[in-house]
């Protein structure tokens, strides 16, 4: 049993969210053409040391027989692979002298600094730090302090070595070395990828990872190919971080950072004072990665977005270029849609499966309020989800036919409080997974586009996946997960808009199992649908006619989701499947107009019993997917 002290028990639970992840995402390079190889070769040639300089180092160096082409230091056969540390950290220190990148100095002061530590002993709370860490501080955007820290941590880290025995690739090590590199993600939000190299006595394997998963090359010679070995050591020491990985147009400026806009919209270079740490981001490898920041420009608060989206997905500046002046829906003001690719990264023209391309793309958009279980009282919180469904009916029907949108991704995070300008209470952000209304009556939908979301919120329809006689999303599935946001808050929050320690079951199921089967999730939401009434206490609100009006609000809207919930699932009897009626515009506004009606019955419900406000000032808060 772990114990509080035990760092073996968050290592063991690490380690196996990361195989889960990574499962599926090692790629290797190809044996003939050698790509993450060429990659690493082109990418030096930025690099202000050059081949010849190398090469002459390597001819007078003490630790190389250049005529055997052998390094010297590195024992022939080692009993155990804590042997080769020492060794390889000397050559490597050696490399990082010999081509002064210790120390990067301008205008007389240290403004970056490298090292390359033994760290193979050192012990954290995730067991251990890699064998060998080359650590970069100071400067652009590494850390805004160029000394070397006394204690080493992963957000200091710019490469990863690990020593081993054979050049056996197991999955122990694939997972160890995922682990290093999902902290290193976690802890550098800007690092575009994290380059490791295991290594033995005779050979080296360079290890890539990025959105995508890993990318790994075939085993190389590092005696022999002596110079392509220091070219690796000093793009992992090189004072372009770009060389190992990181976004420098996310920069330190004293103690805050500033982020580069470039707007794909032609309206020039816009530069963001942020926040020291990011509001949000993503805690895996294989991902959309999302990183969010809060910044400030010309007087205004905005939230800047980077995350890598799936090649093919609608990009979401599209999306929201046809939203801007739409009320209840978060205003854009820039974007950068192709930054670089997971494709560009490894070197590559074109992905095999099962990977899949990612683009880096930057968001630029207003900041909002709080999300919704932070609203000062219930007639609040009922003003902004009645608002933002007005939004959603908006963008669903209002549009011109071929700019109607689907948001797809309704969770909490998602749905904000606004400031009540023009009359709106409630926005609905992150478009990121938005999905066209031609393309989903059209059949375009992918099996990878259905179940994208936040999972906790999702339709039944999303959760039974690709079921054949399915139909495609409709708006009431995004109402859907409305009416599930809308229970999270009321039975998950206490009064004071903070989340309960202790959950009733099926919420604690919805939002904390690790690993959610969606067959269960499904059937979870089906009882409470098919429920009269919600059989546990609503906490939220406390007084007797907020408590009735919303037991009646949640059994309404119930009756109008499983209306829609049953005739999916009529569609899918195995022995007589009632096919699910074709979409139309006119179903769609019988679904908005019955569930309107019942949250502005409700409201009126409350100003009957005097219990309009008082509303909450918007004050702005962490942001979310």
């Amino acid at each position: 049993m772990a114990v509080s002290h035990d760092t073996e028990g968050p290592y063991r639970a690490l380690k196996a969210a990361v195989e889960l992840e990574l499962a599926d995402a090692w790629a290797e390079e190809d044996p003939e053409t050698l790509p993450l190889q060429r990659n690493v070769e082109h990418l030096f040639t930025s690099h202000p040391v050059h081949d010849t300089d190398i090469d002459a180092w390597l001819k007078e160096y003490d630790g190389y027989d250049y005529k055997a082409k052998r390094w010297i230091r590195i024992p022939d056969a080692v009993v155990e692979a804590d042997d080769l540390y020492e060794p390889m950290v000397n050559i490597m220190r050696d490399i990082v002298s010999q081509f002064q990148q210790r120390e990067n100095i301008v205008d007389g002061k240290v403004v970056q600094r490298r090292a390359v530590l033994d760290t193979h002993d050192t012990a954290n709370p995730l067991k251990s730090l890699p064998g060998i860490s080359i650590i970069a501080s100071g400067g652009g955007c590494a850390t805004n302090d160029p000394d070397i820290p006394a204690v080493v941590t992963y957000a200091q880290i710019s490469d990863i070595y690990e020593g081993k025995l054979d050049a056996d690739f197991r999955a122990s090590e694939r997972s160890q070395l995922g682990v290093y590199a999902r902290e290193i993600f976690v802890q550098q939000p800007t690092r575009r990828f994290v380059r490791a190299t295991l290594f033995t006595d005779a050979v080296v394997r360079v290890l890539h990872f990025d959105r995508g998963g890993c990318f790994y090359s075939q085993l190389i010679d590092y005696h022999d190919k002596a110079l392509f070995f220091v070219k690796l050591v000093l793009l992992g020491t090189s004072f372009n971080e770009t060389h190992f990985g990181r976004d420098t147009t996310v920069e330190w400026n004293g103690k805050r950072r500033s982020i580069r806009v470039v707007g794909d919209d032609g309206g020039g270079d816009c530069q963001f004072d942020v926040e020291p740490e990011p509001l949000f981001f993503r805690r895996t490898i294989r991902s959309r990665g999302t990183v969010c920041w809060r910044g400030w420009f010309n007087g205004g608060v905005y939230i800047i977005k980077d995350y890598w989206r799936a090649e093919g997905r609608v990009k979401e500046s599209h999306i929201l270029r046809d939203l801007l002046g739409v009320r209840g829906v978060g205003q854009m003001l820039a974007f950068e849609d192709d930054r670089t690719t997971v494709e560009n990264l490894r070197g590559l023209s074109m992905l095999s499966e099962p990977l899949v391309n990612r683009i880096q793309t930057r968001i630029v958009v207003r900041e909002y309020g709080e999300t919704l279980e932070k609203a000062g009282c219930a007639h609040q919180l009922l003003r902004a989800v009645r608002d933002i469904v007005v939004a959603h009916r908006h963008c669903t029907l209002r549009l011109p036919e071929d700019k109607r949108v689907l948001h797809g991704d309704i969770s909490l995070h998602n749905l904000r409080l606004a400031d009540g300008a023009e009359g709106v209470y409630g926005v609905m952000i992150d478009w990121d997974l938005a999905k066209r209304m031609v393309d989903v009556v059209g059949g375009k939908i992918t099996s990878s586009d259905l179940r994208a979301g936040t999972l906790a919120y999702q339709s039944i329809r999303v959760h039974l996946g690709d079921v054949p006689g399915l139909p495609h999303l409709r708006p009431v599935d995004d109402l859907e997960s409305t009416l599930y946001v809308l229970i999270d808050i009321l039975f998950g929050f206490d009064h004071n808009g903070v989340r309960l320690t202790k959950l009733p079951p099926t919420l604690e199921m919805w939002l904390k199992s690790p690993n959610p089967n969606p067959a269960h999730l499904a059937d979870s939401k089906r009882s409470i649908l098919s429920g009269s009434r919600i059989r546990f206490k609503l906490t939220r609100f406390l007084c007797e006619r907020e408590v009735t009006t919303f037991h009646a609000l949640i059994s309404t809207l119930s009756r109008v989701v499983k209306r829609r919930v049953d005739a999916v699932l009529d569609a899918i009897v195995e022995d007589a499947p009632i096919p699910h009626p074709e979409y139309t515009v006119e179903e769609a506004e019988e679904d908005y107009t019955a569930f309107l009606d019942a949250l502005e019955e409700a409201m009126k419900e409350l100003e009957d019993g005097g219990l309009a406000g008082p509303y909450r000032g918007i004050r702005v808060a962490e942001v979310s997917e």
